[in-house]
């Protein structure tokens, strides 16, 4: 699990969203669906940490059993 190292800040939203480069990596749209995910007071290193966790945890292969009606639970 990832922790908040001591003596480390949280950056605040306010900073974050000058980033251009997160505020570009933290929209998406797909199928007429826009997603704009930019307030949420999240780093890249937090997006980059689920995304791991998501991978660890098979998410892609799970997903794929529950769209083809296979039984997960």
């Amino acid at each position: 699990a990832a922790e908040v190292k001591q003596g480390t800040s949280v950056p605040k939203l306010r900073e974050l969203l000058q980033d251009d480069a997160r505020s570009a990596a933290f929209k998406a749209e797909a199928d007429g669906i826009y997603l704009d995910y930019t307030r949420q007071n999240a780093t890249m290193e937090t997006k980059e940490m689920l995304l791991a966790l998501a991978r660890a945890a098979n998410l892609e292969e799970k997903k794929a059993k529950m769209f083809s009606g296979a039984k997960i639970n």
